[in-house]
């Protein structure tokens, strides 16, 4: 069985690069952004490649930033209901 690679050997540092990755996405969220890993990587200063380790997809890396939300949620399956009288809804 594998260890994740956050698990193994330079923990605080791998901690550290990954808290980067998420506030990046963050603050690329609050302009307006929605961020794919390539952006997250940019906005930190760490290579493409080594963000990848932490979050092999734009999924991974939104559900890091706002864990809140289920990965059920983030499906595109999953999408609310259209309301059909869009003035009645709130």
């Amino acid at each position: 069985m594998s260890m994740p690679y956050e698990a193994s050997g330079r923990t605080a540092q791998k901690s550290r690069t990954r808290q980067a990755l998420v506030q990046a996405a963050r603050d690329l969220l609050g302009q307006g952004e929605t961020p794919q890993v390539e952006d997250a990587a940019r906005a930190a200063g760490i290579s493409r490649t080594t963000a990848y380790r932490y979050f092999p997809n734009q999924r991974s890396l939104l559900l890091a930033v706002h864990p809140e939300i289920s990965p059920p949620a983030c499906s595109p399956r999953t999408r609310p209901p259209r309301c059909p009288n869009a003035s009645t809804c709130s």
